[in-house]
């Protein structure tokens, strides 16, 4: 994990486990990599497995669910 001033600064997550909807783009992508940064454990959930995917092996320690190819 890198530290920089702005992060040092803030209270840490260290063990706690954080939920997030959304967590594939916009401020639910942007939270999972806050609380990662922070020590939480993330898990997330969106609507496409693809995407859930490619967010949870660019984003260590995350874990997501997202909705089977094809459905709607």
């Amino acid at each position: 994990m890198e530290h920089n001033a702005r992060t040092d600064s803030l209270p840490s997550f260290l063990g706690l486990r954080v939920a997030v909807s959304g967590g594939t783009s916009g401020l639910g992508l942007a939270l999972v990599e806050e609380m990662l940064d922070r020590g939480a454990r993330v898990a997330f959930v969106a609507r496409t497995r693809e995407r859930v995917e490619e967010v949870a092996s660019l984003h260590r320690g995350a874990h997501g669910i997202g909705r089977r190819s094809g459905t709607t």
